[in-house]
């Protein structure tokens, strides 16, 4: 601690925010020093989501439909199976994202 990460990725932030009508990508910040913070992937996948979300709200809509299925994919008890389920609703994010002529995606842990 103490070193400055925080404010170094904040910048970084900032100056990509400055210059989102240019190259744009997509930026997640998952903070681990969170008390909520947990490995659990479709947890992860949430958090993601709902930061992307910020970044495009032309699509609040339907990404909050994949959070209200992964949500409720979490409460059935197959959050943090390694299964078929996972990788589907990955795959349907991913779809997206690919949709939005989006190739890259800077994920900060």
């Amino acid at each position: 601690g103490g070193a400055g990460k925080t404010t170094l990725v904040s910048k970084f932030i900032l100056n990509q925010l400055e210059k989102l009508t240019q190259n744009k990508f997509g930026f997640v910040y998952i903070d681990f020093d969170r008390p909520d913070a947990r490995l659990e992937p479709l947890l992860l996948l949430d958090e993601i989501a709902r930061q992307l979300q910020l970044q495009h709200p032309a699509d609040t809509e339907l990404i909050q439909q994949f959070r209200l299925r992964w949500q409720s994919a979490r409460t059935s008890g197959f959050g943090s199976s390694s299964g078929f389920e996972r990788d589907y609703y990955l795959d349907r994010f991913f779809n997206w994202w690919s949709s939005k002529g989006e190739q890259t995606m800077l994920l900060l842990i």
